[in-house]
């Protein structure tokens, strides 16, 4: 009986410690991305990560760059935020996984 409560009390353990690791693997996948993105040919302005145990969430500013020849007054300063939401594994939403990533595309505001 007591082998039983002492392997209940690893996987708890485990169950509650990973969530927090794979945060932190998260926002360092995140910030990879944000690397790609600038490579890309696009400018982050700003970036907002807040992580918690088990979930985080992000908000990234960027700027379009327009070339000279395809400028146009209307979209000469093109800006537009992602919102994510994030949520860490082991558990997560659909089941169990690594982490899930729920993304929305916001132009001015909206």
């Amino acid at each position: 009986m007591r082998k039983f409560l002492f392997i209940f009390i690893i996987i708890g353990a485990v169950l509650l410690i990973v969530p927090g690791v794979i945060g932190f693997q998260m926002e360092a996948r995140y910030q990879v991305l944000l690397e790609r993105l600038e490579q890309a040919g696009l400018s982050v302005v700003d970036t907002n990560y807040q992580r918690g145990w088990f979930g985080a969430t992000a908000e990234t500013e960027l700027h379009v760059t327009v070339p000279q020849q395809a400028m146009d007054e209307d979209i000469a300063d093109f800006r537009f935020a992602v919102h994510s939401s994030i949520v860490h594994g082991p558990l997560i939403p659909d089941g169990f996984g690594l982490g899930e990533i729920d993304s929305e595309i916001w132009v001015d505001g909206e």
